[in-house]
């Protein structure tokens, strides 16, 4: 798959924007606890696009709160990416964070399904996130550090 590097950033730009240590992004990628990153290869930057840098800032965002993990938040982020792929102009997206049934742990992006019939699963809570007032921010980050000659 080719990158389109006219509308993406790469990761020392991405974690500007998103307020988030380049090493410490590196540090949960390789941990697993960012499994939506961007792919890349040894020795290739990575890249991300709009819909990366939305994931990334509420990824930052959630791993400031000391009772969330980074795994957690990782969750979080990535079920957020995920369900941006399919409804890229969204305002507001719910996620499903606890569950009753079987397992005590986050609910897969697919959470607007109120009961897994067959695990029996049903979410206890959802957190709404402002994906609109991100996109903003996101947008607005951009286009100001590829003013100054930074982004991209």
């Amino acid at each position: 798959m080719s990158i389109d590097l006219e509308n993406t950033v790469p990761t020392l730009t991405a974690c500007e924007i998103a307020g988030l240590n380049r090493q410490r992004f590196n540090e949960f990628v390789a941990a697993g606890d960012y499994p939506c990153a961007p792919a890349t290869e040894p020795g290739k930057a990575r890249y991300f696009n709009e819909l990366d840098l939305i994931a990334l800032f509420v990824f930052a965002r959630l791993v400031e709160i000391p009772e969330v993990s980074a795994k957690r938040a990782g969750r979080q982020a990535c079920a957020i990416r995920e369900k941006l792929e399919t409804d890229p102009n969204a305002a507001s997206l719910k996620i499903g964070d606890m569950i009753a049934g079987p397992y005590n742990q986050p609910v897969p992006s697919n959470a607007d399904i109120l009961t897994d019939r067959i695990s029996r699963r049903v979410p206890l809570s959802f957190t709404e996130y402002n994906i609109a007032a991100v996109r903003e921010l996101v947008r607005e980050d951009v286009a100001r550090l590829r003013a100054q000659g930074i982004a991209g």
